[in-house]
C-alpha cells in the first residue's frame, strides 16, 4: 500500500477541496472546469508500507517522478532506488522531496498530484497549490 499525504502539521492554510467536474453551458458550447485546492506547505510527506517492492524517483524538467517500474531511460545517477522490505510489523519510510513533484504509481494510476510552487516564494517554496488532474489511461 501506499499512501501520500502531507505533513499535518506544515499545513497552514486550507480549502474545501472539490474534485469534480463542472460543465458551463453557453451558447451550445460545453466548457468544463476544475476546482482547485490551496494548501500551504514545505515539502511532501511520503508513507510507504511494507510493500516489499521497489520504488525509483527521479527528476526529469523540475519535475520530481515516483515509479515502480525503473527508469531505464536515465543513467542510474540520476533516480534514487528505494526497497521497501517485507517486514511483519508495519515499516515507514519517510522521504522528503522538494519543490515540484509528480506521482504517478502503478496501482494508483487514476489520480496524480502536482505540487507547484508559488513563484512570489522562490527561496522556500512552502507556498503553491496541489492539483489534482485525473491521468487518461
Amino acid at each position: 500500500m501506499l499512501r501520500v499525504e502531507i505533513e499535518p502539521t506544515k499545513i497552514i492554510q486550507e480549502h474545501p477541496v472539490i474534485i469534480s467536474k463542472t460543465k458551463h453551458e453557453r451558447k451550445g458550447k460545453t466548457r468544463k472546469s476544475y476546482k482547485k485546492y490551496t494548501v500551504t506547505f514545505p515539502y511532501w510527506y511520503i508513507e510507504l508500507y511494507n510493500t516489499g517492492k521497489d520504488i525509483y524517483i527521479y527528476k526529469q524538467e523540475n519535475n520530481y517522478y515516483i515509479t515502480p517500474t525503473e527508469p531505464i531511460s536515465l543513467p542510474k545517477e540520476e533516480y534514487k532506488h528505494i526497497t521497501i522490505q517485507q517486514i511483519k510489523s508495519p515499516l515507514t519510510t519517510k522521504i522528503i522531496i522538494p519543490k515540484k513533484l509528480v506521482i504517478n504509481i502503478q496501482n494508483y494510476n487514476t489520480i496524480k498530484y502536482i505540487f507547484i510552487p508559488d513563484k512570489t516564494d522562490p527561496i522556500t517554496n512552502t507556498h503553491g497549490t496541489l492539483k489534482f488532474i485525473p491521468i487518461n489511461k
